[in-house]
């Protein structure tokens, strides 16, 4: 700023100069009675003046002698007299008074630019002539002359200031400005500039001119590195510039923070105080709802945020080094960071629970929570206008940043918790129910399930990886159990065939693969428990989806239909087109559909496997010996015969259905045989020979046959 006024310098002099002569000039002008802009009259012994014709006209009029007419005459007559020599001396002094001005124009022209020195003085002197000049009575009484005078002295004031702008004042401000020193002295004063800040929004502008100040620490670092035509001048240059803007975001936090302060009060009124108006009203009620003073407290706390806006917009783009800082970017991603804060601390607060926790403080939870979110979310959509940014997308990505953040610190960490139940056995209280979903898409948005719904499928891969090392633990280096595993292969071969003497061949196989059925059962009731809550949360994905958004819903429904259709065209036909490997549409739409709940988890392959030997026929050994634990009822369909048996049948198929689908499908078609043929050997057996006797274990039959296969 101080190197523009320099180089205009000259030309601002010369416009100064130039002004104060024409006011001058102009002046001079007016008192010669050319320019009609005061009421000075040019000359009053002017025959033609209406006043001196009056008195001629009564003298001539009154001209018969009487003592009052004489007496009246001669008073008439030595006011004329007054009056006559009153004009004179008037008249003299405009004249006068024009001379002089036009005097003064002539010596404000004669100002010599390249003398500094004795135009300064000769200024000053012109100053103080201006000044006396005014005090004449009539040039006070005149307030049109009285403001040319002020105008020509102003033009002065400033030719005087502009020819004092020097080199040197430069230099010496270059010198006591000189920040270098306070790179580490400036945080002292941080808390100080703040609470200014706080205080006085506008205060912002001020210390625009301190942080550019601090850009000159850069200038020492970075002074021998250039000289030394160093490669890492860049580098430094980026590394001081960061840490600048670092500190500018630092201090200018405080706005975001006063705001956010404002708004918690705003969200209190909008929770708690504020009724939320009815679509229709009874004009009775209109009163009640109009809550005239809540309102007006939230409309001034919403006044304040916007003053902390402002204050902070009014620094224009400043570069800080060798980044630009824009002030609007500023304000965005202090707001960001106060928001996840708080945002965060919420969830913190809402969501810790005792170890001995009840399974019913979590709706309450859930519901309070909800509440301060969904307060949150309004009270940030409500002020999104006054503080010019996009509230809603800054909401859905922060909240979504957020919860995958705690969805990936707990996929690292969830194994060192154990595993909640499916339902409290010993108090039969009910642990969950789709009642738990709801509120927590309320509570915690789409983002919340949609990263709950990623945790529990990480936690199936990590399930399903533990059961494979497992099975080759129990199953495939234990000999007792290959061979009894190959024995039963051999008596059901083919498995077209009816099993002679079934009862015998499969009890005598389970009980001597029994001891590896619990930790088995435990694995797929695992498994099978997460796939229901995957379907749930699914479930209510879709559904909030096809509420809040049916458009997008629909697109989404219409682009996958497309899209498998034409995949499935290119198996059929491989002339067709396919999606390349570098094309990301098929990873990008899935993440869409997952968000959406257009999706089925018990399609999914969560792990990759390799051939395992017996795996068909240990599943249908293992799904037989859970049989004789269930009955069926009509109305539940399947159920634990005794309320002790921690046997659930939906998680267990569930479960044993997820675990088939990571493998080749034939072992599925072999699975689905064996069961099959396990079921037409026991119903032979029973139809020819009746109820088996004599033995320990009972296969239980369903009363339905809609287990059976077609």
């Amino acid at each position: 700023m101080f190197k523009q006024m320099l180089s205009e310098k000259q030309a601002k002099w010369e416009h100064y100069k130039k002004e104060g002569s024409e006011r001058m000039t102009e002046l001079a002008d007016v008192f010669s009675g050319v320019k009609p802009l005061t009421r000075v009259e040019k000359n009053a012994c002017d025959p033609n003046n209406k006043r001196l014709r009056q008195i001629k006209d009564q003298i001539l009029t009154d001209s018969r002698y009487n003592p009052k007419i004489l007496f009246q005459l001669l008073l008439d007559t030595a006011q004329f007299d007054f009056i006559l020599k009153e004009s004179f001396l008037v008249s003299i002094l405009i004249e006068n008074l024009q001379a002089w001005f036009r005097e003064i124009s002539k010596q404000i022209l004669s100002l010599n630019y390249d003398d500094s020195t004795a135009a300064g003085r000769k200024t000053v002197q012109l100053i103080q002539a201006l000044e006396e000049v005014q005090e004449f009575h009539q040039l006070e009484s005149n307030l049109q002359v009285c403001q040319f005078l002020a105008d020509t002295r102003k033009f002065l004031h400033q030719m005087i200031r502009t020819i004092n702008i020097k080199e040197e004042v430069l230099i010496t401000m270059q010198i006591i400005g000189d920040l270098s020193f306070a790179w580490q002295l400036i945080d002292s004063f941080t808390s100080i500039m703040q609470e200014s800040i706080r205080v006085n929004p506008s205060m912002v502008t001020k210390l625009r001119a301190t942080f550019l100040k601090l850009a000159s620490a850069l200038d020492l670092p970075l002074l021998r590195i250039n000289q030394a035509n160093s490669p890492d001048l860049l580098s430094v240059s980026q590394y001081y510039s960061g840490e600048l803007v670092s500190y500018v975001r630092k201090v200018l936090q405080i706005i975001p923070e006063s705001m956010f302060t404002s708004l918690l009060k705003i969200i209190k009124l909008q929770t708690h105080d504020i009724i939320e108006v009815p679509t229709r009203l009874d004009k009775d009620k209109l009163r009640d709802y109009a809550q005239l003073g809540p309102r007006y407290e939230v409309a001034k706390l919403t006044h304040a945020i916007s003053i902390f806006t402002e204050g902070i917009l009014m620094m224009k783009t400043t570069l800080v080094g060798i980044i630009k800082v824009d002030p609007k970017q500023l304000l965005e991603d202090g707001i960001r960071k106060e928001l996840v804060k708080r945002v965060a601390f919420a969830l913190h607060r809402g969501l810790i629970f005792n170890p001995r926790a009840k399974p019913s403080e979590l709706m309450p939870k859930l519901k309070e929570l909800g509440a301060t979110m969904d307060g949150f979310h309004r009270s940030f959509e409500y002020i999104q206008d006054y503080v010019n940014i996009y509230g809603l997308k800054i909401w859905q990505e922060e909240v979504s940043r957020i919860i995958n953040y705690n969805v990936e610190q707990e996929c690292n960490n969830f194994l060192r918790t154990k595993l909640n139940t499916w339902y409290d056995m010993k108090t039969h209280q009910e642990v969950t129910s789709s009642r738990l979903f709801s509120e927590i898409q309320n509570t915690l948005g789409t983002f919340g399930l949609n990263g709950l719904d990623r945790l529990l499928c990480f936690m199936i891969v990590k399930e399903l990886q533990n059961f494979l090392s497992m099975f080759q633990k129990i199953i495939l280096r234990d000999r007792t159990v290959q061979e009894t595993l190959k024995t039963l292969m051999n008596a059901v071969s083919p498995l077209k065939s009816i099993v002679a003497n079934s009862n015998k061949i499969y009890f005598s196989a389970i009980a001597k693969t029994q001891k590896i059925w619990t930790a088995y059962l435990e694995a797929i009731m695992k498994v099978g428990q997460m796939q229901i809550l995957r379907q749930q949360i699914a479930n209510e994905l879709n559904y909030s989806c096809r509420f809040d958004s049916k458009h997008l819903a629909a697109a989404l429904e219409n682009l996958n239909k497309a899209l498998l259709a034409d995949i499935e065209a290119h198996y059929q036909d491989p002339s067709l087109p396919y999606p390349k490997e570098e094309n990301t549409l098929l990873y990008e739409i899935t993440a869409y559909l997952e968000a959406a709940g257009i999706h089925n988890p018990l399609n999914k392959i969560y792990i990759t496997t390799k051939r395992l030997p017996y795996f068909p026929v240990v599943n249908f050994l293992f799904l037989v010996a859970q049989l004789p634990k269930l009955q069926y009822n009509k109305n539940l369909g399947m159920v634990c015969r005794k309320p002790a048996d921690p046997v659930d049948w939906p998680p267990l198929v569930l479960g044993l259905l997820t675990l088939l689908k990571q493998f080749h499908s034939r072992y599925t078609e072999q699975f689905l045989a064996l069961i099959g043929q396990f079921i037409r050997s026991t119903v032979e057996q029973c139809t020819r020979y009746g109820r088996p006797t004599g033995t320990k274990w009972r296969p239980h039959v369903p009363d339905s046959s809609s287990c059976c296969p077609p």
